[in-house]
């Protein structure tokens, strides 16, 4: 649920979105939020993609999180950053849809880790056991 406060752009899914870039900011992740009817609130926009990268991509525009979150105008933050995603009506509506891809170490550093906490050898899984 999204509280109104600002006069901006955009809607639920834009938000979300917006307020999971700073908690994903420098992690090898990726968030994809969008509405399966095409429309996320006052835009033709259905949601909006962010990723690790999106806040420094932003810092280096200018752009400012916080002051956009504050006026709920998800949608300008996102349009010169080119992640708003666009798919036009689909004539669908299910729910809201959201994605969220994060990547894990590979075996080597799951080891380094678990080695360096004195748990023995990561399995494939990433819970340890003996070594």
């Amino acid at each position: 649920t999204v509280t109104v406060r600002g006069g901006g752009r955009g809607g639920r899914n834009q938000e979300f979105a917006l307020s999971a870039a700073e908690l994903l900011e420098g992690r090898p992740a990726v968030l994809l939020a969008c509405g399966t009817d095409g429309a996320d609130g006052n835009t033709e926009a259905a949601g909006a993609i962010v990723d690790g990268r999106t806040m420094a991509r932003a810092s280096a525009l200018g752009l400012k999180p916080e002051e956009f979150l504050d006026n709920n105008d998800a949608y300008s933050f996102f349009r010169p950053l080119r992640d708003l995603v666009v798919t036009g009506p689909t004539g669908t509506n299910v729910a809201d849809l959201v994605l969220f891809l994060a990547h894990r170490p590979g075996p080597d550093r799951r080891e380094r880790l678990s080695r360096s906490s004195g748990q023995g050898r990561a399995s494939p899984l990433g819970s340890s056991r003996p070594a």
